[in-house]
C-alpha cells in the first residue's frame, strides 16, 4: 500500500492519466485485501472527483462498495457506469449476478448477464453468473450444464466449484457435490486470503452436512 501511494503521488504530478487508471484500482484491491474496504472505497471516490467519467475507476468503486459489504451501492455504482456505457460486460455481469445472489429481479438479471455473454461469450464467470440465476429459479438440470461449462472455462475456481457443488446437490448428485466443494477446498490452497476464510469454512459445513445426510439414509438390502 505504502510503495503504491507513492508511486501514484508521482504519477499524479507527471499528469500520467493511464497510470493512474491501474494504479488506484490496484491500491483499492491491497486495501480490501488488508480489511481496509472503507479505506479503499474513499480513495477510489477521491480520485473520481478528478476523473468523473473514468470507467475502471467507477466499475472499481463498484466493487470495493461490494467488498465493504454494502451491496446496494455496489449496484447502484454499476448501474452509473452503465448509463454511461450500455454495453460494458463486466457492469451487466456484476448487476445480474448481485441480484442472483439475493434472489430478487431474477428475470432482470438473467436478461443483464445474456446480454453480458453476448459481448463476452467466453467469460467462464459470466456463465457462472447464468448457471447461478438457472439455479435460482429451480431449473436445476441448466444450472448444471451451465455451471459445468463454467468450470471448464474457468479452470479451479472455488465460487464457481461452490456454485457447481449446490447445482449437484438439488440435481440429487451428492457424490458429484462432494467433488464439487472438495476441489473448491482445493483451489484456496493451504492459506486463503483472510476474505476467503468464510467461504472455506461455509465449504467444509456443506460437505459435513452432505456427509451426515448419507449416513441417516437407510442401507438398501
Amino acid at each position: 500500500v505504502a510503495q503504491l501511494r507513492a508511486v501514484l503521488e508521482e504519477r499524479e504530478k507527471a499528469g500520467d492519466a493511464a497510470a493512474l487508471a491501474e494504479l488506484y484500482p490496484a491500491l483499492a484491491d491491497a486495501l480490501v485485501r488488508m480489511g481496509r474496504a472503507g479505506e479503499a472505497v474513499a480513495a477510489l471516490r477521491a480520485a473520481l472527483e478528478a476523473r468523473p467519467r473514468d470507467e475502471g475507476l467507477l466499475y472499481a468503486l463498484g466493487a470495493a462498495y461490494e467488498r465493504a459489504g454494502r451491496s446496494d451501492e455496489a449496484v447502484a455504482q454499476m448501474r452509473a457506469l452503465l448509463a454511461l456505457d450500455p454495453d460494458h460486460a463486466e457492469a451487466l455481469n456484476f448487476v445480474g449476478y448481485t441480484w442472483a445472489e439475493k434472489g430478487v429481479r431474477l428475470d432482470e438479471a438473467e436478461e443483464l448477464v445474456r446480454r453480458a455473454l453476448r459481448l463476452a461469450p467466453r467469460s467462464g464467470h459470466m456463465v457462472d453468473s447464468l448457471g447461478w440465476i438457472r439455479f435460482r429459479k429451480g431449473d436445476f438440470k441448466q444450472a448444471v450444464e451451465l455451471l459445468e461449462e463454467a468450470d471448464r472455462l474457468t479452470g479451479p475456481d472455488a465460487s464457481v466449484l461452490d456454485h457447481l457443488g449446490d447445482a449437484y446437490r438439488a440435481a440429487a448428485r451428492p457424490a458429484d457435490a462432494a467433488a464439487a466443494w472438495r476441489r473448491a477446498l482445493k483451489s484456496f490452497g493451504d492459506e486463503p486470503p483472510a476474505e476467503q476464510v468464510a467461504a472455506r469454512a461455509a465449504l467444509e459445513r456443506k460437505l459435513k452436512d452432505l456427509g451426515a445426510g448419507a449416513e441417516r439414509r437407510p442401507v438398501a438390502r
